[in-house]
């Protein structure tokens, strides 16, 4: 199972991982990313890791757990 990781401090709202990932990723109400569910199903495996990918700031990171 994989597990997300989100750095705010970097954050820049673009909403990205929003548009992407909804279940995992949300904005609030400054603009900042939050995060739904820090586990990744395996059927979303890839689309969190597009979500990620999109970040142009690098605020999240997925992690694989083996």
């Amino acid at each position: 199972m994989a597990h997300i990781e989100v750095f705010k401090e970097r954050c820049i709202g673009s909403g990205n991982c929003t548009e992407i990932a909804s279940r995992y990723f949300s904005l609030d109400a400054s603009g900042t990313v939050m995060l739904g569910h820090s586990s990744v199903a395996e059927g979303d495996y890839g689309q969190v890791k597009l979500a990620v990918e999109a970040c142009p700031v690098l605020a999240v990171q997925v992690h694989d757990e083996d």
